[in-house]
């Protein structure tokens, strides 16, 4: 068996790491495009609070909040929960 063997372990690993290559590049290409959409949403939602006077009251709920925290997520939805019209009956 030489090196050019279809089934060569040498020759099947590397088709095997050039699929796995390729596949990483993918995941990680879908990962920076959604980086830049959630990115891009927070730069407009901030855009939006300044353009609205609204930058003292995201002090004050900076200062009673960890905005590093994960939490904020789902007070965003228990907010949007409790505010859709079928909810205020």
């Amino acid at each position: 068996m030489g090196a050019k063997d279809s089934n060569s372990p040498k020759l099947h690993y590397s088709y095997k790491y050039r699929f796995e290559i390729v596949h990483l590049r993918y995941k990680l290409d879908e990962y920076k495009r959604k980086f830049e959409i959630e990115k891009n949403i927070k730069n407009n939602l901030y855009a939006f609070i300044l353009s609205q006077g609204l930058f003292n009251q995201l002090q004050d709920y900076e200062m009673n909040n960890d905005m590093r925290s994960s939490d904020g997520f789902g007070l965003a939805i228990e907010y949007l929960k409790l505010n859709f019209p079928e909810n205020k009956n």
